[in-house]
């Protein structure tokens, strides 16, 4: 481990060209490796990159060694990231999502992002969400009717404007 890591803690985690030159090594061509990559959407890539340089500035600013090896100090970074969203589920959502694929497909580690942590995740979700979610019971509809009622008969509207309206119809039903 030690020399790849050593790589790593030097370069800007980027886990698309990482991931692909993982593949290369492996003895995959370019074209290959490259597509599997797209296997994740380019703004997609780009958020997880985001999780993975947190992961590397808290490592950095608490003088942990990049990448983290063990779930517990993995727990602690996890929980930092709820301490800072009033609505820690989506942010702690992605970045586990970021940081398992980074660590199985980069760093081909599979024992540190765990069912530990998912469960974890949960629990933060669940106990440090300050603004809480609100529901509506009705999906608003008022768009609708003023759309259709500025529309022309229906034995005038073209069959795309029909097909729509019925759909639309059908669908609030």
């Amino acid at each position: 481990y030690s020399r790849t890591f050593e790589k790593l803690k030097m370069a800007n985690p980027c886990l698309q060209s990482q991931w692909m030159s993982k593949l290369i090594q492996r003895g995959w061509s370019s074209r290959t490796a490259l597509q599997a990559t797209y296997s994740i959407a380019p703004s997609t890539h780009q958020t997880y990159d985001v999780y993975v340089r947190k992961l590397k500035r808290y490592c950095d600013s608490h003088s942990i060694d990049f990448p983290i090896l063990d779930s517990a100090t993995m727990a602690e970074f996890f929980t930092s990231v709820a301490d800072g969203s009033d609505k820690p589920g989506s942010a702690l959502k992605v970045c586990y999502y970021a940081l398992k694929k980074y660590y199985t497909v980069v760093l081909e580690i599979h024992d540190v992002i765990n069912q530990d942590l998912s469960d974890l995740i949960k629990g933060l979700t669940l106990t440090q969400s300050r603004i809480p979610m609100k529901r509506s019971l009705q999906m608003p509809t008022m768009q609708f009717v003023k759309l259709f009622k500025s529309w022309n008969h229906n034995d005038v509207l073209s069959l795309s404007n029909l097909r729509l309206k019925c759909i639309t119809l059908l669908a609030l039903a």
